[in-house]
């Protein structure tokens, strides 16, 4: 009667001789007919039969014979559930006198127990089977792989050991000894095997826990292709717009730079070409000439750095490639033959010509010559460079191939040869820009650079420019040619005394007649007094600048708006191509030939 648990002693005849109360308690159903005599198979037929045993259900006969061989053959630990949902371990022990000890505990609460973890387990083996990152425990000691989830065999296979995922095995070393050490290794990244065998970027986050008496790895990994991927594209577009941000600035400065030059080019430029026209001595009017063309390709490389600001060519007309090329040949000549370098032309005859601005591609041409003089500079073997230009029909492109026999590029810096202020010179031997203006220049003329190189051997610049599609133009006529013969009466707006003066002395001398005013509100008086047959301002003067007097004229006097016509050194900035742009004036861009400004006139006049 002390014991916790049910006790029953049947004799060889499977009858009851004697139970304690606890066993009458746990066959509730046939308690009260449990008396000693009563037969064991007779008793739970009864509670069976009373639906104390769901497990019985539907198949009486066939469970009362399982439970017949259970306890004749003295099962331990037999479990049953009653109706109720208790939970009963029943076990079963011989006597010497042939019959059996039946004893039964109660066991509701370690199967309730048993269930939760049951489901539990269930619970973390369907999340880990539905993650979609890959989850592994692994050996410590050797990475014998104990548990992996269908998103790291989709990732890695159905390896025995994580050794195989590392393409560098000391890779592995370093984890492991950092798991060592901390415990725990976040963002491990490594270069990791596939089961086909390539290589693919990985990173791996782990800790080291026990299981089973045994130090294990949890891990996961991330396959960081797509990731590396996206990481060079985003640094490559980084440079992109560093690039860009590089070259406005730089163009925001040659414009600047351009501007100030302007206007004491153009005092240069126009007076010795007059002076060259009126003087009665051949030797000043030689003299003349000299000045002026120096200061003439000034002023083309002036525009030239403008054009390149505003990323468009300026003038362009039908040019030939090879008459560019001999012409930078001569500019660059002295620098070439003083270095001892020899040049060996290879130039095609009958070239399509290109469109395009002559000066800008001779800037180029001159740099890629200079460039290849500098890379031969310390080479001790004979110095070549080797300058060739052929057709090819079916790209439809003018080719020009500058190959020196140098000491090459290396890889690692022929990526960045074209970007803006990158050199590889000593400081102060070089500024960067150059093959960046090259590059720009060439772009612009719908074109492209490019370059080759074989360290050690040789390095080769090509150029490609689009054949002309523009018809021939006509041969130019002598620049006094279509200048009107009859004396006009034009007005003259500038702030600059000496470019006014130019502009006046230019005009004079084709037999106009010119009154020349220095601000733009004394240019509105003189209006006012008397009429002009052409205005001819300047663009930006303080007080009333050139759009102001375009305004003022468009609201009081539209007749005079359309003999109005601007001379400026600044057209970059956005707020003068704008309202050049918007106005539809002509204009003429500073540094001023006489040529091109007789022109304009004549043009406006009819």
């Amino acid at each position: 009667e002390s014991l916790s648990e049910g006790f029953a002693l049947y004799d060889e005849n499977q009858e009851l001789v004697l139970c304690n109360t606890t066993y009458r308690e746990m066959n509730e159903v046939a308690a009260s007919l449990i008396m000693p005599g009563m037969k064991w198979l007779s008793m739970v037929r009864l509670a069976a039969e009373s639906g104390h045993y769901p497990q019985a259900k539907d198949r009486l006969e066939e469970w009362l014979e399982e439970q017949s061989s259970a306890v004749l053959l003295h099962a331990k630990n037999h479990e049953l559930q009653h109706g109720d949902g208790r939970w009963y371990a029943v076990s079963s022990n011989p006597t010497r006198q042939g019959g059996f000890v039946v004893t039964r505990s109660e066991i509701t609460a370690r199967k309730k127990a048993e269930r939760a973890q049951q489901v539990a387990g269930d619970l973390v083996r369907r999340v880990l089977e539905a993650c979609p990152v890959m989850i592994m425990m692994n050996h410590f000691t050797d990475g014998t792989v104990i548990y992996r989830n269908p998103a790291s065999m989709k990732l890695f296979g159905e390896p025995d050991s994580v050794v195989s995922f590392y393409a560098n095995p000391a890779d592995r070393d370093v984890y492991k000894e950092l798991m060592r050490k901390q415990g725990y290794v976040d963002d491990f990244t490594y270069d990791a095997l596939r089961p086909d065998g390539s290589i693919f970027p990985a990173s791996v986050s782990g800790r080291l826990i026990d299981y089973q008496g045994d130090q294990v790895i949890v891990s996961h990994t991330i396959d960081l292709t797509e990731r590396v991927a996206m990481e060079e594209q985003l640094e490559r577009q980084r440079d992109i717009l560093h690039q860009s941000e590089k070259m406005s600035a730089l163009g925001g400065l040659l414009a600047g730079v351009a501007h100030e030059l302007n206007n004491p080019l153009s005092i240069v430029v126009g007076q010795s070409l007059l002076l060259k026209e009126i003087s009665e001595d051949p030797d000043t009017a030689a003299r003349a000439e000299k000045i002026g063309k120096a200061a003439d390709r000034c002023a083309r490389i002036v525009k030239t750095f403008l054009a390149m600001a505003r990323q468009q060519p300026s003038e362009a007309a039908n040019v030939s490639l090879n008459e560019i090329v001999e012409g930078a040949l001569e500019v660059a000549g002295y620098a070439i033959r003083s270095s001892n370098v020899a040049v060996t032309l290879q130039l095609a005859n009958d070239l399509p010509f290109v469109w395009g601005e002559s000066d800008q591609l001779a800037q180029v041409c001159t740099n890629l010559f200079l460039n290849a003089e500098s890379a031969l500079a310390e080479q001790q073997h004979e110095r070549i460079i080797c300058v060739s230009s052929y057709f090819d029909a079916e790209a439809g492109q003018v080719v020009l191939s500058v190959e020196d026999n140098g000491p090459g590029i290396s890889e690692e810096i022929l990526p960045r040869i074209f970007e803006p202020f990158f050199t590889t010179k000593d400081v102060g031997a070089g500024t960067g820009i150059g093959l960046a203006f090259c590059h720009r220049i060439v772009a612009t003329h719908g074109g492209e650079l490019t370059v080759t190189s074989i360290p050690g051997e040789r390095t080769v610049f090509c150029v490609r420019l689009p054949q002309s599609d523009h018809a021939a133009e006509p041969a130019p006529a002598d620049e006094q040619a279509g200048i009107s013969g009859s004396s006009e009466h034009i007005l003259v707006i500038d702030d600059e005394v000496d470019v006014a003066e130019l502009i006046s002395d230019i005009l004079t001398s084709v037999g106009h007649s010119v009154t020349v005013a220095n601000s733009g509100a004394r240019g509105l008086e003189l209006m006012a007094e008397k009429p002009f047959s052409l205005i001819l301002s300047d663009l930006n003067m303080p007080s009333l600048s050139g759009a102001d007097l375009f305004e003022r004229l468009s609201r009081d006097n539209e007749d005079l708006v359309d003999r109005l016509a601007f001379i400026t050194g600044d057209t970059m900035s956005p707020r003068a191509r704008s309202f050049l742009d918007q106005s539809g004036r002509p204009y003429l861009e500073k540094p001023i030939r006489p040529d091109e400004l007789r022109a304009l006139v004549s043009r406006l006049l009819g």
